[in-house]
């Protein structure tokens, strides 16, 4: 009755699942980490423990996520998301200016709570993020985009099909990299995090409204990213620096891993 009341009718934003992977004394910069689509804090462990000791490393279920909440009734869109967050770095008193991190669907949050919040963000680094142009409608799907969208809404309406093909994808993910991931996956939310946040996105607009330094790092062989686009934009947009990682895949393990860490050691150092 209390979550219908303040979340619901009164529209408060949720507070979400935080935790501190890091806690120097007197911390250089402090790092905020937001995860990718069906992902958890979990994702940053192995990340975390390799940046330098002088930094705070602070990571955040999103919304429907991990040890978050899962509220059936909400929209998982960019601006529900950026609101919870926002209201757990004002809970938790995380200090202005801090380098937002964000994965595939991390990034394109991420670059909502920058357009809407400023003042928290010193600058941003967007790892695999899924940025399309708008949608074309009812076309042939020439466009790389236009395939992965038709594929999101295959999954979208066949959600016990795309909640099998989840568990066995983790599987398989987990075998062969070690990779930690949450224990359970609340696909309805996974559902309507795609549907709202990806399928329908606005993110290739509201970047150009962002004035803090952008870095973007994506892999070659992303099959979920459309490096033209990110290229496009960097070229437009001289605050944002556009990095293709050899070979380089969607998720943080292997040589993505490696390259996020050495270009989030040498933006700490600037």
């Amino acid at each position: 009755m209390l979550d219908e009341i303040l979340h619901r009718r009164l529209r408060a934003p949720y507070a979400l699942h935080f935790e501190v992977l890091r806690n120097p004394k007197n911390p250089r910069h402090t790092l905020v980490m937001l995860h990718g689509i069906g992902s958890s804090t979990r994702m940053w462990y192995d990340v975390a423990g390799t940046l330098p000791d002088d930094v705070r490393v602070i990571a955040i279920d999103l919304l429907g996520f991990g040890s978050s909440p899962d509220p059936g009734w909400v929209k998982y869109d960019a601006h529900t998301q950026a609101n919870s967050i926002l209201t757990t770095l004002l809970l938790h008193r995380v200090p202005f200016k801090s380098v937002i991190i964000g994965h595939s669907l991390g990034a394109l949050v991420s670059v909502e709570l920058a357009r809407r919040f400023p003042l928290y963000v010193s600058s941003l680094i967007l790892i695999s993020p899924p940025i399309y142009k708008p949608s074309r409608g009812k076309v042939v799907a020439t466009q790389k985009e236009d395939v992965l969208r038709g594929i999101y809404k295959i999954l979208y309406r066949n959600p016990g099909g795309t909640e099998r093909a989840l568990k066995l994808a983790r599987k398989y993910y987990v075998k062969r990299t070690g990779a930690k991931v949450p224990n359970g996956l609340n696909v309805d939310s996974f559902l309507a995090a795609l549907e709202a946040c990806i399928i329908n996105q606005s993110t290739i607009d509201h970047i150009e409204d962002i004035n803090a330094p952008i870095t973007v790092i994506s892999g070659s062989r992303d099959p979920l990213i459309v490096n033209k686009n990110l290229s496009t934009l960097a070229n437009k947009k001289g605050s944002m620096r556009h990095i293709v990682v050899k070979k380089g895949g969607h998720n943080i393990v292997g040589i993505m891993k490696d390259a996020v860490v050495q270009e989030i050691t040498q933006i700490l150092t600037k």
